[in-house]
């Protein structure tokens, strides 16, 4: 892979001075696109999703009720 070359900040600078970029860098990601495709169901993903979606209205629902009321504005929050 041709990687472009950066210019250094400093135009004195020799670039052969700084540590050069190895290509071991990229073999994680390599790695984690070979354990993709062990990936959970269909219908286990759409119930973590759920489990998730219910676990935040419920934040959301105990953290409407501690703020104080705003007065003489209607209460818009409908539980």
């Amino acid at each position: 892979m041709i990687t472009p070359m950066k210019i250094p900040e400093n135009p004195r600078e020799n670039p052969a001075d700084r540590p050069q970029e190895t290509p071991a860098k990229q073999q994680p990601e390599q790695h984690e696109q070979q354990s993709q495709p062990t990936k959970p169901p269909e219908q286990e993903v759409v119930t973590q999703r759920a489990d998730i979606i219910d676990h935040t209205r419920q934040s959301l629902e105990q953290l409407a009720r501690s703020l104080p009321k705003p007065e003489g504005r209607p209460e818009r929050f409908v539980a």
